[in-house]
């Protein structure tokens, strides 16, 4: 499936079983993953609510994201 850049794109766990996927991009594609490994993930999670929906919720091995110099 094409993604147009514009876009987001995110990948969520519906199940009880592990979610393993694999993603490709050019290296000069302009997305910063580092930036989002050294943080401990992404501050919000996604979680299912417990009343078939869901919620977010913080991560809580998010420690923050880098100050970039200026």
């Amino acid at each position: 499936m094409h993604v147009p850049g514009h876009w987001v794109h995110r990948s969520v766990n519906t199940g009880d079983e592990p979610f393993v996927t694999l993603f490709c991009y050019p290296a000069d594609a302009g997305q910063d993953y580092a930036l989002i490994a050294e943080a401990g993930g992404m501050a919000q999670l996604v979680v299912d609510d417990g009343a078939g929906g869901w919620t977010t919720r913080p991560n809580p091995d998010h420690t923050g994201y880098r100050k970039e110099a200026a």
